[in-house]
């Protein structure tokens, strides 16, 4: 599995590709502190999990290493229970 990070004006987008982009598991923090996972239903945004393979070789984003993405799913994880 390959680990993304995107800085986007909503936020910070966390990824879990596959070799070929498509997502496995995805983390929105957002600038306000709200978070979105791609594993529980959102009350807007359902179950927000990108739908298209993302160009892992883009500059848009940076490779992370998985412990920074656990941590971040996992605190994420934490926010809901």
């Amino acid at each position: 599995m390959i680990y993304l990070m995107y800085e986007g004006n909503d936020g910070t987008w966390y990824f879990e590709v596959d070799d070929e982009g498509g997502a496995a598991r995805q983390v929105v923090v957002g600038h306000d502190g709200s978070v979105i996972t791609s594993n529980i239903k959102h009350e807007q945004y359902h179950f927000f999990l990108a739908d298209q393979p993302l160009s892992i070789a883009s500059p848009d984003y940076v490779r992370i290493e998985m412990d920074i993405f656990e941590k971040v799913w996992n605190e994420s994880i934490f926010t809901y229970t």
